[in-house]
């Protein structure tokens, strides 16, 4: 949960949408981020070796499972931070 409220806190930080429960105790063990052209984002983000699921209509689906580290899931916000057009 922690990991997942990192995401969504991120992800609202940046003006980038949140498809899922903001509440960690109404969330799952991912998140849906949608932000332009999301399809292409995750595409790209593939080129980086980051994996991540498109949803029509919720964006991408973001995992933090009990082995994803801290570092990973800054250097997602990273990577996406460069691939997001605004």
């Amino acid at each position: 949960m922690r990991l997942t409220t990192r995401l969504t806190e991120a992800a609202l930080e940046r003006g980038w949408t949140v498809n899922t429960p903001r509440e960690a105790a109404k969330r799952t063990g991912w998140v849906g981020i949608d932000v332009p052209e999301a399809e292409r984002v995750q595409h790209d983000l593939l080129e980086h070796r980051i994996i991540v699921d498109h949803r029509p209509g919720c964006g991408l689906r973001v995992s933090a499972h009990f082995y994803t580290t801290d570092e990973e899931i800054e250097r997602f916000l990273q990577v996406m931070d460069g691939l997001v057009r605004r």
